[in-house]
């Protein structure tokens, strides 16, 4: 049984939106459990830099249809596409990258205080 390729596209954006309700629930949690135990821990702005640029890169991967990238024409403009296609998905790749590159570094700095108790926030920004 062969699968349409839009089905992927709309199964990883289902992923991406899940992942996005993870970060937000993990954050708020992370934040409500280590005010009640006395820690004055809040959700900040740099736990959210590594998810945006994420997210932009799963929709520029999104956005680029399978098709250009195997374009096998010798037409000038079908090169175009092609190496266009091609050089938006190796963006896109590469700041997907860099953003879970971002996390890690920001969990790492993170959990290596002695203050901090709860780790779900931190490690769902992965």
């Amino acid at each position: 049984m062969r699968v349409p390729a839009n089905i992927w596209s709309y199964l990883s954006g289902f992923i991406a939106a899940i992942a996005w309700l993870l970060i937000i629930d993990a954050q708020v949690y992370d934040s409500k459990i280590n005010v009640d135990r006395g820690y004055e821990q809040e959700m900040r702005f740099i736990n959210w830099i590594p998810v945006i640029p994420a997210t932009l890169a799963w929709i520029m991967l999104n956005v680029v249809p399978v098709n250009n990238l195997k374009i096998e024409s010798d037409h000038d403009h079908d090169q175009g596409v092609r190496r266009f296609a091609v050089g938006w998905t190796f963006v896109s790749v590469f700041l997907l990258f860099g953003s879970c590159v971002a996390g890690v570094t920001i969990m790492i700095h993170e959990l290596i205080q002695p203050t901090t108790l709860y780790t779900w926030g931190h490690i769902t920004t992965l």
